[in-house]
């Protein structure tokens, strides 16, 4: 009968550290939510990639800019990326919604239409030699 009390006691401690890791670990985690805009014409941005830094994390700003996202803890790093505007990282410590602001940088697909082009060049030039 003491055996099967101890096997019972410990079942029983073992499930209530289980529930308190879950506690704790839960209570780490958080939701932090903004808005992205345009840095010249303070114009919301839909499509903005939010992504947790090292993690496979990540959501898209809404058609009004907006975003909300689930972050494991203040540490956490966001990482905002959009086409032809350059990256932007901030630190997840902040209380309260995010404001951010993309600024226009330069344009990779620039660059990639001038490689089509020389390529169709290129192949011209052995077609039709």
């Amino acid at each position: 009968m003491d055996t099967q009390l101890r096997f019972v006691s410990r079942r029983v401690l073992s499930f209530v550290v289980a529930i308190l890791i879950s506690f704790i670990s839960f209570a780490q985690e958080k939701t932090v939510t903004g808005k992205v805009v345009h840095q010249q014409t303070n114009e919301p941005l839909p499509g903005v990639t939010v992504n947790v830094k090292g993690t496979d994390r990540n959501t898209v700003t809404g058609a009004d800019g907006s975003f909300s996202i689930s972050v494991p803890n203040d540490k956490a790093v966001l990482v905002f990326s959009y086409s032809g505007f350059a990256s932007y990282e901030t630190g997840a410590a902040q209380s309260g919604p995010y404001n951010i602001t993309m600024t226009p940088g330069v344009n990779k697909l620039d660059e990639v239409v001038d490689t089509v082009q020389l390529k169709d060049a290129i192949l011209r030039e052995l077609l039709y030699r």
